[in-house]
């Protein structure tokens, strides 16, 4: 017969290992932002801040692709800067096509570390991985522009 240590033992070794498991159960991709990403430090909660970037992507026409409160992550669909509209983009002119993601992190009494990125594929090729093909949009292109309105809006709406 099994003893109640062990089966508890091994009850604590399975909660610990999916725990420790980003993958199972989160809706927060595999990969971390990308090193160009922008970072900030905001004094709000998480729950306020996701609503208001939710908010003011989508009164900008982007279209929800994933969220959670639970994960603190939000990321659009595909945006077509050209049409104002999330779709599947322009073959023609990758460069116009943008999406954007957060990252909500905890820093304990600092507040939460925001981690937003805009990133555009400059070429369509089916052989990379999606991630593999992405790049941050540069400095001073239009989605970098919409990154930072949604930026500066949530911290004027929020305080930040």
């Amino acid at each position: 017969m099994v003893s109640s240590r062990l089966v508890a033992a091994a009850a604590l070794l399975a909660a610990g290992l999916v725990a420790g498991c980003p993958s199972i159960g989160t809706v927060r991709p595999p990969f971390m932002p990308l090193p160009e990403a922008f970072v900030d430090t905001l004094d709000m909660q998480p729950a306020d801040l996701l609503a208001e970037l939710q908010r003011r992507s989508i009164e900008l026409g982007f279209a929800i692709a994933v969220s959670s409160e639970l994960d603190r992550y939000f990321e659009t669909r595909w945006f077509n800067m050209a049409t104002g509209r999330s779709d599947d983009g322009d073959l023609n002119r990758p460069d116009r096509v943008i999406l954007l993601r957060f990252w909500i992190d905890p820093l304990g009494p600092l507040g939460y570390q925001l981690t937003s990125e805009a990133v555009y594929r400059p070429v369509a090729d089916p052989s990379l991985p999606d991630r593999a093909a992405e790049l941050m949009v540069p400095p001073g292109h239009e989605g970098e522009q919409i990154l930072v309105r949604i930026l500066d809006g949530v911290k004027e709406r929020l305080g930040g």
